[in-house]
């Protein structure tokens, strides 16, 4: 057999860049999912105002806040809960239907 030359080159991924991407889809998400929302989160002048929804939203109970990476999240009881992780006391929102909610559902399935 022959020795193939391959062409490909592989790169290494940090956890920074794992990160930005994540960060950077969740965002994406809850803009085409929850733009109104995040609208009144973030005010007029783009000042952060926690649980701000009007009362017709979907997500109104869960309390909806964001955080300092821009991603809408889940407030509530567990907030003083400093023993759990953030990202478990304060689960991302992202809406069922949304095809990266589905994605994200299929991998872990």
């Amino acid at each position: 057999m022959k020795n193939v030359k391959s062409d490909v080159v592989t790169i290494a991924i940090t956890p920074e860049e794992v990160k930005n991407a994540e960060t950077f889809l969740f965002k994406q998400a809850q803009e085409d999912s929850y733009g109104h929302e995040m609208n009144n989160l973030k005010g007029p002048d783009g000042d952060l105002k926690k649980f701000l929804v009007l009362e017709s939203s979907s997500i109104r109970q869960l309390r909806p806040f964001i955080d300092e990476d821009g991603i809408m999240r889940v407030s509530g009881r567990l907030v003083n809960a400093t023993h759990i992780p953030y990202y478990a006391r304060h689960p991302v929102i992202l809406d069922s239907k949304h095809p990266l909610t589905v994605l994200i559902i299929n991998y872990y399935h």
